[in-house]
């Protein structure tokens, strides 16, 4: 949990940034309207938003593979004993959903059913800190490695089912050089991040060219920087950009919903994610969490018990980011979009009520137990 405890001073901020960004996000679409002519400009060809949502990401997408190589190495995952359990519950956790939101939804509307599958690990980590002292820390890191698997699986996700893809030989060309270069580079630990950059960008390039989402460029990138100096390095070059800067921009240019239109709440796709990320998640977290130690798959550390990875299911049904990542890329109609979007600043308040209603029906049942400290 150091790399954690280390980020949250800066995420508070980030936090508070994305919050201010969601709100006027809505201000700036429903009573701005060049505030939309702005983020259809293009420059080289392509709009301001694409080069937000698919290249500013990038670095996002660097950040959490950086920490998935970190924990895969000397960390919450770095053992198949430690990792059997998060792996479990993070597949609960995509696979309940996924098939609940199939349940409600009619099948026009199935191209969203990773919205609700994935995790906003900052986020998720960063409410679950406002609980404090009334949530062990077991559950803390516990939510970290499933987030973090989590993320793993939303790659892969968006990489093989939200891409059109469209292969021309000067992409596959970038694509494969830039593999090898990366590759040579881990090889010999190359220390200095410009190199690892040099690759990025040829992989990205090469991403654009097949129509693959180019900012997963960042993902795979990450997956080659040797844990240590040169992974440090890297986070410490990106870290406060993307968490100050890139993350409320893509929030600023993807949340906002025109409020001045009508809108249907009723419409499947706001109930299907509302449920889903709400209940399935930690429904999912929690079920496969039992079957992993019942199946002898995974162990579950003595200090946690089955309530609080429960409660640990329901932080992982804070989506936002991803969530909203995702919605840009399933649904074409703008009806849709802004349903979607509603949904999931609603789970999260959906989130919380549960979180804290299951919080003060535990503690009352275990007054006469010492408070959990940190």
């Amino acid at each position: 949990m150091k790399p954690f405890k280390a980020l949250f001073s800066i995420l508070s901020v980030s936090q508070s940034l994305m919050i201010l960004c969601f709100i006027s996000a809505f201000i700036f679409s429903s009573f701005v309207p060049a505030f939309g002519t702005v983020l259809s400009q293009e420059i080289l060809g392509f709009s301001i938003k694409w080069w937000i949502n698919d290249g500013l990401m990038t670095f996002f997408f660097l950040l959490i593979g950086l920490e998935l190589k970190r924990e895969l190495k000397r960390g919450a995952l770095s053992s198949v004993k430690k990792a059997g359990l998060p792996l479990i519950a993070a597949i609960g956790g995509v696979i309940v959903p996924a098939l609940l939101y199939i349940a409600i939804t009619p099948k026009p509307l199935w191209s969203g059913w990773a919205i609700p599958a994935v995790t906003d690990i900052a986020f998720s980590l960063m409410i679950l800190q406002l609980f404090g002292s009334f949530i062990p820390s077991g559950t803390k890191i516990f939510l970290s490695a499933v987030a973090i698997a989590d993320d793993l699986f939303a790659m892969v996700i968006i990489a093989l089912w939200y891409n059109p893809i469209s292969l021309s030989g000067i992409g596959i060309g970038l694509v494969l050089v830039a593999i090898a270069g990366l590759a040579l580079l881990s090889l010999k630990k190359a220390q200095h991040p410009t190199a690892y950059l040099m690759g990025l960008f040829c992989l990205w390039l090469g991403l654009v060219y097949c129509h693959i989402h180019p900012a997963l460029s960042g993902f795979f990138t990450a997956l080659f920087v040797p844990v240590g100096k040169s992974l440090d390095r890297m986070e410490g070059l990106f870290h406060n950009v993307t968490w100050m800067v890139i993350v409320p921009l893509f929030t600023l240019s993807n949340a906002g919903v025109d409020l001045t239109t009508p809108l249907s709440l009723s419409y499947p796709v706001f109930v299907g994610i509302i449920v889903s990320l709400c209940i399935g998640k930690p429904l999912g977290i929690f079920l496969f969490s039992l079957l992993g130690v019942y199946g002898n798959v995974g162990s579950k550390p003595s200090q946690l018990s089955w309530f609080y990875i429960f409660l640990a299911g329901c932080f992982a049904g804070i989506g936002f980011t991803m969530s909203l990542l995702v919605t840009s890329m399933a649904f074409q109609d703008p009806n849709v979009i802004n349903s979607a979007k509603l949904a999931i600043p609603a789970a999260l308040m959906g989130t919380l009520l549960i979180s804290g209603l299951a919080l003060l029906i535990h503690r009352q049942f275990k007054k006469k137990t010492q408070p959990f400290s940190e």
